[in-house]
């Protein structure tokens, strides 16, 4: 029955005997060394690597992806966690502080589109980077590289101090252009600690590098909190100042665009204007509105200058490299030969497009055409927070249940959720009512998790013989579909883009099928293998 088998669906099968022969190695059993060569596909035909350590014995000395090959790390189990500990709260401090001002940056600049124009530049230079950031970080090594990238952070949040298009722009390109190095170097950073622990500790590779990233990617969900918290306080500080006659009226100048009327309610929403508000959302005169910046803005630099210390001072450099064998054109052509060749994974281009765009409709029209212009400007960060908590609690919810709940339940429930909720915001005109803000804003971190959680999935499962790049592809696309969404907003009203992501949710589910139905279809044929091979090498058992 392998001969039968389509010429396209070779690399897939290829793909999934290395999934297969994953699972059986976590459960202690060895694969036969004569599996491929009894089998009717040839390990020609499969293109397997010669070096592949799961179709033969267990490679001791070298470690992919490093050029530190030749001997095992003498180095303790300790220092493994240490640097995961600071590569973790560096993360977490820098990235806190980055997604709060990215929350407010439509309603505090939002006079002539400077912040939407800014984050722009940012998801944009991003998206050029990715490409190329794999031969940056083998100059560097992944530890300067983060380095570097977090210092371009920490420029954009100084900009910030003084918000006008000389000084945002050009740091948000900078910022940008960092952030595509520092998660290309963060992974590898990562997988290269992984390797090198499984070395020490005798652990699966494969149980390594999922437990790195599992305790990684749980405390950066909470990234959601910790910064929104502070602008919150701040700005809720700032409007006490503003009641006691320090700054002027509170009504006029921190509230919505007129007096709350339900004149002004009602251009909320998906009646939000889509031309500038003459004087922005805020209604805020700079010289008002600079002391509380300066206040928010010194707040945020003191805490992601404490994240560039952890990984300036703190985090080791353990030589962790991207492909070093390999030119820089070479890997460029690796990222797209997997955007083009890899059928399963062209399948999921669409979602991973879509998970981009919608954390940028929240991120720039929810914040500002439902938060800020219905309650105010600190109500946010509170906003930010609820949605927060609901994306970790059920990140964590998914990640218990996946042993039991498909992800085809999975991913319909979340589909159905944000169809419904997308339609909700829709037609719903919105009041000074807290609850329904939040209860939207849960409904919206509920959908996050779903997309992150089964978009992280998907990429494991199609791509096993190329995560890096397949993850390196995927922050790419994510952060086009981040560029496209804030950009849109200088020619798209806010219910142009609801009904947009709409049709492009259900064009990804669409291609979701199609891709699970593939990756299903392949898994199966595997299982009659494995089972035919289980069975010749019993009744070859004396």
């Amino acid at each position: 029955s392998m001969n039968k088998l389509p010429d396209e669906h070779i690399k897939e099968l290829k793909r999934a005997i290395l999934r297969r022969s994953r699972s059986l190695e976590g459960e202690g059993r060895m694969i036969p060394d004569n599996y491929i060569a009894s089998s009717s596909v040839s390990n020609d035909q499969l293109n397997l690597p010669a070096h592949n350590h799961r179709f033969n014995k267990p490679d001791t000395t070298g470690t992919p992806n490093s050029e530190l090959s030749s001997n095992v790390p003498s180095i303790i189990l300790f220092t493994f966690k240490k640097n995961l500990v600071f590569l973790c709260i560096s993360f977490i401090l820098l990235f806190s502080v980055f997604r709060a001002i990215q929350n407010l940056q439509t309603s505090i600049n939002d006079q002539k589109y400077l912040g939407i124009t800014a984050m722009s530049c940012i998801h944009g230079a991003m998206f050029f980077t990715c490409l190329w950031a794999p031969t940056f970080i083998n100059i560097m090594s992944a530890k300067w590289a983060i380095v570097l990238g977090m210092f371009s952070f920490l420029t954009w949040t100084g900009a910030n101090f003084y918000p006008k298009f000389y000084t945002l722009i050009p740091t948000a390109l900078f910022s940008g252009w960092g952030q595509g190095i520092l998660w290309t170097a963060e992974a590898s950073y990562i997988l290269k600690l992984a390797f090198d622990s499984s070395r020490v500790t005798k652990e699966a590779i494969d149980k390594e590098v999922f437990r790195f990233n599992g305790f990684f990617l749980a405390g950066f969900q909470t990234t959601h909190i910790w910064g929104n918290l502070i602008s919150s306080i701040v700005i809720s500080s700032s409007s006490t100042d503003q009641r006691s006659g320090m700054l002027g009226d509170l009504n006029v100048n921190w509230s919505t665009t007129s007096p709350p009327e339900t004149t002004a309610i009602n251009k909320c929403g998906g009646l939000y204007p889509c031309s500038p508000v003459p004087g922005g959302v805020m209604q805020v005169s700079d010289e008002e509105k600079y002391p509380m910046l300066w206040k928010l803005m010194g707040a945020y630099l003191t805490i992601g200058f404490i994240g560039f210390c952890l990984i300036f001072f703190c985090l080791d450099r353990i030589g962790a490299r991207v492909y070093p064998e390999k030119t820089g054109f070479q890997i460029c052509l690796q990222h797209l030969d997997l955007l083009v060749s890899h059928k399963t994974f062209r399948l999921l281009i669409p979602l991973l497009i879509f998970s981009g765009l919608q954390q940028g409709f929240v991120y720039a029209d929810f914040n500002m055409a439902y938060v800020t212009c219905s309650l105010k400007l600190q109500f946010v960060g509170y906003t930010m927070i609820v949605m927060g908590v609901a994306n970790v609690c059920i990140a964590v919810l998914i990640g218990v249940g996946a042993n039991h709940v498909p992800r085809e339940a999975v991913f319909g429930v979340g589909g159905v959720t944000h169809i419904g909720v997308m339609i909700i915001i829709l037609i719903w005109v919105p009041d000074d009512n807290m609850l329904v803000h939040f209860i939207i804003a849960a409904a919206l971190g509920l959908c996050d998790a779903v997309w992150q959680t089964q978009c992280n999935t998907l990429i494991c499962i199609t791509c096993p013989e190329a995560v890096d790049i397949a993850f390196a592809n995927y922050r790419m696309l994510q952060s086009l579909g981040l560029f496209i969404s804030f950009v849109s907003d200088r020619f798209m009203c806010v219910y142009s883009k609801l009904y947009f992501l709409i049709i492009m949710l259900v064009v990804s589910t669409m291609f979701y099928v199609l891709a699970e139905y593939r990756v299903r279809q392949i898994d199966n044929v595997v299982d009659d293998v494995f089972e035919e091979q289980t069975s010749v090498n019993r009744s070859r058992d004396p």
